[in-house]
């Protein structure tokens, strides 16, 4: 199995800095994963933590473990599957914070290997970081409107 590369390119109209502390705090990743559904069993947000989380999957509740590998805050942090979830055998998530033509870009840049074909992984993968880019605009958008309301 070769080890296959996918990019997803979000952009989030909210200064890094907001965008950086969502991303940081475990429980988020919760509140945009719409598939597969996503509960986080342990949180941590430092270098070297695991986290565990009960991912919906055909039907069942599977554990998925990561480790947060490395943060280079603003700009980047990865995270590897320990134990990653049919079809994946091998997971490296590096999660990229850039600012393009005034608006914060989250570049989710994904390397695996899977037992299925690659052209099934990208649409799978296309689809879920689709429904989460869904997720965070409209977080955002919210974000802004009671932020905006407030002043």
């Amino acid at each position: 199995m070769d080890t296959l590369i996918f990019t997803y390119k979000t952009a989030i109209d909210a200064p890094m800095k907001q965008v950086w502390d969502f991303f940081q705090d475990p429980k988020n990743l919760s509140r945009i994963q719409r598939f597969p559904k996503v509960n986080l069993t342990q949180l941590g947000d430092e270098e070297g933590t695991q986290l565990k989380m009960k991912v919906g999957y055909m039907g069942l509740g599977v554990q998925w473990h990561s480790t947060i590998e490395t943060i280079k805050k603003p700009h980047y942090f990865i995270d590897v599957a320990t134990k990653p979830v049919y079809p994946f055998t091998y997971w490296r998530h590096t999660h990229r914070f850039v600012r393009e033509e005034g608006r914060s870009m989250v570049i989710d840049e994904v390397e695996f290997t899977a037992k299925v074909p690659s052209m099934v992984t990208k649409k799978l993968l296309t689809y879920m970081f689709h429904l989460r880019e869904k997720q965070l605009v409209k977080h955002f958008q919210k974000n802004q409107t009671t932020q905006s309301e407030e002043q």
